[in-house]
C-alpha cells in the first residue's frame, strides 16, 4: 500500500515518540504527540502552536500507572 509522503513523516515521527516513551506499538497517543514534530499538516489544522500535551506525556512513560488504561482507549496501529 503506498502513503503519501505527508502521512509517511506523521508514520515515522509518531513510531520515534513510542520508541523515546519505551512502548512496543504505537497509539493513537503516539499519533498526537508525532504531530508536534510535523511541520505541514498540524499547521494546517491547528491554530494554536503553543501545545505540548505534556500531561499525557507524562502518563505515556514507560513506568506506566495502570489508571492509563481505565482513562485512555489505546488503539494499536500499523
Amino acid at each position: 500500500m503506498k502513503h503519501s509522503k505527508e502521512f509517511e513523516q506523521l508514520s515515522m515521527y509518531s513510531r520515534e515518540s513510542a520508541i523515546e516513551l519505551g512502548w512496543n506499538y504505537i497509539s493513537s497517543y503516539h499519533f498526537l504527540i508525532g504531530m508536534l514534530k510535523f511541520d505541514n499538516l498540524p499547521n494546517r489544522i491547528f491554530k494554536n502552536r503553543n501545545w505540548e500535551f505534556e500531561h499525557l506525556s507524562k502518563l505515556l512513560v514507560k513506568e506506566k500507572d495502570e489508571s492509563v488504561k481505565g482513562n485512555y482507549y489505546l488503539t494499536k496501529e500499523l
